[in-house]
C-alpha cells in the first residue's frame, strides 16, 4: 500500500511539474533548436527572492540541468551552453543550419548567472520592412527562439496593426476603399506606422490585411510564451486625410513632404487637443486589445523625421501630455515607449529645452526612452540621463538593411560600461535597434550578452570564433582578433553601404 501511494504520489508531482508553462515552453525551444540533444536536457523552474532573471547550469547523472527563474532566462541558459560548451551559435534565420556534437558535453562545475539589467528591447520600425516584410509564421517561430536565446524580453511588435486600423477608421466613416487607399504597399508599411507617406504603392490588399492579423495572433502568443511583454503601438496622431471631410473642424495639419516623396503622399496629424483625439486613442486602444491583448507597452512615435506644427516647449509638452494621457485613460498600466532617434535626427531643431519640456510632462516612469544610436551618439549623456525618464541604451548598427562589416566591440564595450557606472538609476535596460538582418550578427550578440554579463570585447570575440568554428581554433580566434582590432572599428551610418548594393547609374 505504501509503495503504491508513493508511486501515485510521485505521479502526480511528475504531472504537476511537466504542466509547469515555463518548462515546457522551454523544453520546445531545446527540441527545435538543439533536436539530437533535447532529451538529455532539464529544465527547472525556480524563483527567487530578488525577483531576478537569472539561469544556473549544471551536468547532473549525464543531463544538462539548466535551472531559472522563467522560461526566457531558461532560454538564455541554454544559449549559453551551447555557445561555451557545444560551441555553436544559432542564427536568426531559419534556413541557416546549426551545427551540434554528437553527444551532450559536461559542465564541470555549476555556473550561475545573473541578468544585469531587467530590460532587453530588439527591433526597429525598418526592419519589417527591410527584412521581415514577406515572413511566414516558420521565419518568425525561428526568429523568436532566436530573441528568446538571446534574452531579449521587449521586442517591438508592430504586425497586423492594419486590421486594427481598419476597423478603427471604419468606425469614423470611412470606406474599405478609403481606408486601404490610406494605407502603403507591404514593404513602405514601416514608414507609414511612423507618419513618414501615406498610400505609396497603395491600396493594401484585404487578404494582406487579415493574413498579418493572423501572423500576429501567433506572433505574440509566442513572445508571451517566452514571457516577453510585446510593444504594441498606441495612437500618435497620424489620420488619413479624408477624416477631415468628415470632421471638418478638427485641427489637422501636414507634416510636410518626407525623403523626397511628392507631396500627394505626405502624411496629416491630428492635434492632440483636439477632442477627436482621444476618441479615437480609445477607440484604437480598445480594438487592439480585443484582437490582440495587451502588454501595457505602447510604442507611440510622433513627428519622426518630421517637423512638428510648433517648436515652443509649451506645444511640445502639451502634445506629449496629451498622448499620453489618453492612453492612460484606456489603461491606467500604459507605459509610452519613445523612439529617442527623433533627438538624434533634428539634433538642431531638439533643443535641451524642448526634449525637457516634452519628456517631462508625462509622469515619471510612464515614458521609456529609446536611446536609438548610441553606437554614434548617445542622447541621454547631453539631456540628463533624459531628465529622469527611463531609458534603454541601444546600438542600431545598420541602415537600410546594407551589408557592410561595420560596429567596434571595444567602442560598444566602453560605452556600456560607462553607462553602468554613470548613467544614472533611470537606466533601465539594453537593446538594439538595426534596420535590418543579414549582417554583423556578432554585434548584436554582444549586446545582448553584455545585458547578462561583462564580458570583455577580446574575450567575447574568442567565444564567437568557437561558436563559428564548432570547436577552439587558435587560427581562427586570431582572425578574429584581427577583425575586431582593424575591421570592427568603426560605426555604421546612413548611405553607408557596398557598391554592390547601390543602384547602377550612367552618370
Amino acid at each position: 500500500m505504501k509503495h503504491t501511494l508513493a508511486f501515485i504520489l510521485s505521479a502526480i508531482c511528475l504531472s504537476l511539474f511537466s504542466q509547469n508553462p515555463n518548462v515546457e515552453t522551454a523544453e520546445a525551444l531545446a527540441s527545435r533548436i538543439a533536436p539530437s540533444l533535447s532529451k538529455s536536457i532539464v529544465f527547472k523552474e525556480r524563483k527567487t527572492n530578488r525577483n531576478q532573471d537569472y539561469f544556473r547550469l549544471e551536468t547532473q547523472s549525464g543531463k544538462l540541468v539548466v535551472t531559472a527563474n522563467s522560461a526566457n532566462s531558461m532560454a538564455v541558459g541554454l544559449n549559453y551552453f551551447l555557445k561555451n560548451y557545444c560551441h555553436t551559435t544559432i542564427s536568426w534565420y531559419v534556413d541557416d543550419q546549426t551545427l551540434l556534437p554528437a553527444s551532450l558535453p559536461a559542465v564541470p562545475a555549476p555556473v550561475e548567472i545573473e541578468a544585469r539589467v531587467q530590460n532587453r528591447f530588439f527591433l526597429n520600425y525598418c526592419t519589417f520592412g527591410y527584412t521581415m516584410t514577406w515572413w511566414k509564421w516558420r521565419d518568425w517561430e525561428h526568429f523568436i527562439d532566436w530573441m528568446a536565446l538571446n534574452g531579449v524580453n521587449l521586442p517591438l511588435a508592430i504586425t497586423g496593426q492594419e486590421k486594427v486600423w481598419l476597423n478603427v477608421w471604419k468606425k469614423f466613416g470611412l470606406t474599405d476603399d478609403q481606408i486601404r487607399e490610406f494605407f502603403t504597399g507591404p514593404a513602405y508599411l514601416p514608414w507609414h506606422r511612423m507618419a513618414n507617406i501615406d498610400h505609396w504603392e497603395g491600396p493594401l490588399p484585404m487578404s494582406w490585411i487579415d493574413g498579418q492579423a493572423e501572423l500576429q495572433k501567433q506572433i505574440l502568443e509566442r513572445e508571451r510564451a517566452f514571457n516577453m511583454k510585446p510593444v504594441l503601438p498606441a495612437f500618435a496622431g497620424h489620420v488619413p486625410k479624408a477624416i477631415a471631410e468628415k470632421y471638418p473642424h478638427a485641427k489637422i495639419t501636414s507634416l510636410g513632404e518626407w525623403g523626397n516623396f511628392s507631396q500627394q503622399y505626405q502624411s496629416y496629424f491630428l492635434d492632440s487637443f483636439d477632442t477627436l483625439f482621444a476618441k479615437i486613442q480609445h477607440e484604437f486602444l480598445e480594438e487592439q486589445t480585443r484582437m490582440f491583448g495587451t502588454d501595457h507597452v505602447y510604442g507611440t512615435d510622433p513627428f519622426n523625421e518630421v517637423t512638428p506644427p510648433s517648436w515652443e516647449p509649451e506645444y511640445l509638452c502639451s502634445v506629449s501630455k496629451n498622448i499620453y494621457e489618453t492612453m492612460a485613460s484606456y489603461d491606467k498600466d500604459a507605459q509610452w515607449l519613445q523612439m529617442g532617434w527623433i533627438f538624434y535626427f533634428m539634433q538642431d531643431k531638439w533643443t535641451s529645452e524642448r526634449i525637457k519640456a516634452f519628456l517631462q510632462a508625462v509622469p515619471q516612469n510612464k515614458m521609456i526612452l529609446l536611446d536609438y544610436f548610441c553606437d554614434n551618439v548617445e542622447v541621454w549623456k547631453r539631456t540628463e540621463s533624459f531628465f529622469g525618464q527611463p531609458y534603454i541604451w541601444c546600438y542600431l548598427g545598420n541602415f537600410g538593411g546594407n551589408t557592410t562589416l561595420s560596429g567596434n566591440l571595444k567602442d560598444v564595450d566602453e560605452k556600456i560600461e560607462n553607462t553602468f557606472r554613470n548613467g544614472g538609476k533611470n537606466f533601465w535596460g539594453l537593446g538594439a535597434t538595426l534596420e535590418g538582418f543579414g549582417n554583423n550578427p556578432v554585434m548584436y550578440e554582444y549586446i545582448l550578452e553584455k545585458a547578462w554579463q561583462n564580458t570583455p570585447a577580446a574575450k567575447f570575440s574568442k567565444i564567437y570564433a568557437a561558436s563559428r568554428a564548432g570547436k577552439r581554433n587558435a587560427n581562427l580566434e586570431a582572425a578574429w582578433q584581427i577583425l575586431t582590432d582593424k575591421v570592427y572599428v568603426d560605426y555604421s551610418n546612413v548611405g553607408k553601404g557596398d557598391l554592390t548594393n547601390s543602384k547602377p547609374v550612367l552618370e
